[in-house]
């Protein structure tokens, strides 16, 4: 008996030991005899805008919420979009902090890498690698192995037991919205204004459009006459419509009977007229171009929305409509595109792509508070404008200071419709929802500027209608393009891609050149071009533009933050032999990072043309695919890309040695021309090229061809822009400059070929 209650003793002392040791090890993991609770908070499965990730892109995202007043690891939790495969990601040691949040992207990809921004500068590692820290940490972000569908679906997030703690259901959503909790860590879920990686009380909530759309009595197109339209609702209930291009609220106009489209042309401008679209419109600034003063050619946009008596409404209906077009012949033999946008988008102060706006006035306020001079001056006439329209102490706005029109990316993207036809017919090809963007560097300050269209599923669908180049399809993207600082003639570019088109280097397609209206009212000739992108890539050398890493301008354009390193690796290589190149075994060792052929092509048809404006400081670019395969394009080596070429093949710069210019720019070029056999290489490859591509021959029938298909577009284009300024007789005299430059050039380079070899 004595024995059996001692061996109970044991058991029990081993038991409540066992209890203590499992106690201690529970509370020191942050176990407290519950379960942990962590909430998926909040969900974007359309992130157009909202939030970059580490490699300036814009993923989908996922929020989680910890509700507890202590920290919890979610090591060896799970999150996916499966309730079939719960772990599709499982997390590592990461904690969310007490009522704090962890932003997850939904991209599809493993987790990255970045700088730790606590890691100590290095100089030398700076000048070596193009990198200021001496270490790196691992995620700093988390990047889940999934996407998400925009149309709606549902995600699970499991605990380290592989019970599940939380799920959500995800509707479809407009894009930059987010479903999630009206309160962080509540019960009622909601459409709202994104608010990632900070609380959800107090975000604007967002009504979703659940009626359907108005339907026009006539679609968009070309009319002889005038007509009446009438606007239906299957709905019973009230219309509202616009017809200056903006999205109609419900204090917009009512519509109560047929609306009378006739030929606007003649009523007064509502856009050609803004002065805020350039700094050279400033009292201070000089400029060639005039804004009509008289009415110019307009199509009708008429844009409508259904609203029902309990706050119900629908998407935007939106039409253009051309009529008594039959009698300008103008607009002859080339298509039309009518771009309709919010006009607050293009030219409001605050947030307007198209204008100076508060980015420019707040540019010139920082110059004027950093100035004692400035200073002295406004307290002693305090009536001076402060925005920018007066030149206070020598400070100004130029084509290079900051303006709305010169940012960048997403934020800055505007949703625009677009409807297309055809030049023969007239007949209308296309009609799609796109995003708008501005495009170019200093020419963004022009008045007529250049266009980036767009093609997402956010809008509806990832790829156009129709083709905008020639028997092109699946195109995403697309510029329409004024031919910046040829924006007179519209050739130069056009004239370069198809000489060249055959080299080694990249070049752009142009396809035909359209007549647009921005709201309505004509806006000038532009040029349908290709976009030099990843999908550029994938194109034309068959790589996956996914393993695209490009370089434009010295900075990274396509890839990701861990792409860096690869051009860090040329850099490097440059940097560290780049006065060396004369030893052939540096030589060699350079030409397997960079295709040695495609430089020299580059090289050489460049610096024939060249003005030497901004290049080759500025305007270069090229790319290598990520991945070294057997394929011929995915051997991991360096390719150019020809663009921009609007300032050359000037009669001025005829007889400039651009070959000596380019050697003395201390970049890849100048290393390579050290060495014997690339010097030998290249003046023979350039003397190949002068005698077929360059052809004087050759070269007239190209303009020829390119003039016949440009000109009259160009013409008409220039009187919308330059009104009194504009000449007639301008594009023969640069055609002719062209030629001219093409017949002369030879002789020099043949001298400027003697003496480098």
């Amino acid at each position: 008996m004595r024995r059996l209650i001692s061996e109970n003793m044991i058991r029990i002392a081993g038991i409540v030991f066992f209890l203590v040791v499992a106690a201690f090890f529970a509370s020191a993991a942050g176990f407290t005899g519950e379960r942990d609770k962590i909430l998926i908070n909040e969900v974007c499965s359309s992130n157009l805008s909202v939030i970059q990730d580490k490699n300036n892109k814009y993923p989908d995202w996922i929020e989680l919420y910890n509700p507890e007043d202590h920290d919890i690891s979610l090591e060896g939790w799970s999150i996916s979009n499966s309730g079939k495969k719960l772990r599709k990601y499982v997390f590592s040691d990461v904690t969310i902090s007490a009522n704090g949040y962890l932003l997850l992207f939904a991209d599809g990809t493993k987790e990255k890498k970045t700088e730790d921004p606590d890691a100590s500068f290095s100089l030398k590692n700076y000048i070596m690698t193009g990198r200021g820290s001496v270490s790196s940490v691992d995620i700093t972000e988390i990047h889940l192995p999934f996407t998400l569908a925009s149309k709606g679906e549902r995600i699970y997030l499991s605990d380290r037991s592989r019970s599940l703690v939380d799920t959500v259901e995800i509707p479809a959503m407009k894009y930059n919205a987010s479903w999630g909790r009206t309160k962080d860590g509540g019960n009622e879920m909601g459409e709202m204004v994104s608010s990632p990686g900070s609380s959800n009380i107090g975000t604007e909530e967002i009504d979703e459009a659940t009626l359907a759309e108005p339907v026009f009595s006539k679609k968009s197109g070309f009319y002889d006459d005038s007509f009446e339209l009438s606007i239906t609702s299957m709905e019973g209930s009230e219309i509202r419509y616009t017809l200056d291009g903006s999205v109609p609220t419900k204090n917009s106009e009512l519509y109560t009977g047929p609306i009378l489209i006739n030929d606007r042309s003649k009523d007064e401008n509502l856009y050609a007229g803004i002065k805020d679209i350039s700094v050279d419109f400033l009292s201070y600034a000089k400029t060639e171009w005039q804004l009509p003063e008289e009415p110019i050619d307009k199509c009708t946009v008429v844009r409508a929305v259904v609203f029902d008596e309990n706050g119900n409404y629908s998407e935007t209906a939106t039409a253009s409509y051309f009529v008594g077009f039959q009698d300008k012949t103008a607009y002859d033999d080339y298509g039309i595109i009518s771009l309709v946008t919010d006009p607050d988008g293009l030219f409001g102060y605050d947030n307007g792509i198209y204008v100076v706006g508060k980015t420019g006035e707040d540019y010139f306020k920082e110059q004027i508070s950093l100035s004692s001079d400035a200073l002295r001056y406004i307290s002693e006439n305090p009536d001076v404008p402060l925005d920018g329209t007066v030149s206070i102490c020598g400070i100004t706005l130029n084509d290079w200071t900051p303006s709305n029109y010169s940012e960048r990316g997403p934020e800055w993207e505007r949703e625009t419709d677009v409807a297309v036809f055809g030049a023969s017919d007239r007949n209308l090809i296309m009609e799609q929802t796109v995003g708008l963007r501005i495009k170019g560097n200093r020419t963004r300050n022009y008045a007529q500027k250049s266009f980036n269209l767009f093609a997402r599923s956010a809008y509806g669908q990832d790829t156009f209608n129709v083709p905008f180049l020639d028997g092109d399809e699946g195109e995403r993207s697309i510029t329409l393009y004024t031919g910046a600082n040829d924006e007179r003639t519209k050739t130069k570019d056009r004239i370069v891609s198809k000489l060249t088109k055959d080299l080694e280097f990249g070049t752009i397609e142009y396809g035909p050149i359209y007549y647009v209206f921005l709201n309505g009212e004509y806006w000038g000739a532009y040029e349908a071009a290709e976009r030099q992108n990843s999908e550029y890539i994938a194109k034309h050398y068959g790589v996956n533009a996914d393993d695209v890493v490009m370089v434009k301008n010295g900075a990274l354009s396509e890839g990701t933050a861990e792409d860096q390193e690869l051009y860090n690796d040329l850099k490097h290589y440059l940097y560290t032999y780049g006065d060396d190149f004369a030893d052939d075994n540096v030589y060699e060792g350079f030409k397997k990072i960079v295709d040695i052929d495609s430089m020299i092509d580059y090289y050489a048809a460049r610096i024939y043309i060249e003005s030497g404006a901004d290049w080759p400081g500025s305007n270069v670019a090229f790319w290598r695919s990520r991945s070294v395969t057997d394929s011929p394009y995915e051997d991991g080596k360096w390719r150019f890309l020809m663009f921009d070429n609007n300032l050359n093949m000037l009669q001025s710069s005829v007889s400039k040695n651009m070959i000596e210019m380019a050697a003395s720019g201390g970049d890849m070029f100048a290393s390579c021309m050290q060495n014997e056999g690339f010097r030998r290489d290249f003046a023979k490859r350039m003397k190949e090229i002068m005698a077929t591509v360059y052809e004087p021959s050759n070269v007239r029938s190209v303009i020829d061809d390119i003039s016949d298909l440009t000109e009259r577009a160009a013409v008409n284009s220039e009187k919308r822009w330059y009104g009194s300024n504009s000449d007639e007789g301008y594009f023969r005299k640069r055609m002719n400059e062209i030629l001219g430059f093409f017949n002369e050039r030879q002789t020099w380079m043949n001298k400027f070929l003697e003496e480098l070899t």
